[in-house]
């Protein structure tokens, strides 16, 4: 999901939020069946803006934080959510 927005005629507005219920389903190794892919986090969100310095000119930046997630397929080892 996704929005897109002008707060004035010169800065702009990008958030999006992601979901995914990523899970193995087919695999030769039997321990793995329904664990999650490594580094694949649940949640993800980003905020970006840019302002319109002049014509030529635009700046912007943004956030990009994503869920915790699994460091290894036998998910074992938990990297933290980024922030």
């Amino acid at each position: 999901m996704s929005a897109t927005g002008k707060l004035t005629d010169k800065w702009q507005v990008i958030a999006s939020y992601t979901y995914v219920h990523a899970r193995i389903t087919n695999t030769t190794i039997t321990q793995q069946l329904n664990n999650v892919p490594f580094s694949t986090p649940d949640n993800t969100f980003s905020l970006w803006t840019t302002y319109d310095v002049d014509p030529k000119w635009q700046v912007g930046g943004g956030v990009f934080v994503t869920g915790s997630m699994y460091g290894d397929l036998p998910n074992t080892a938990v990297a933290p959510a980024s922030r």
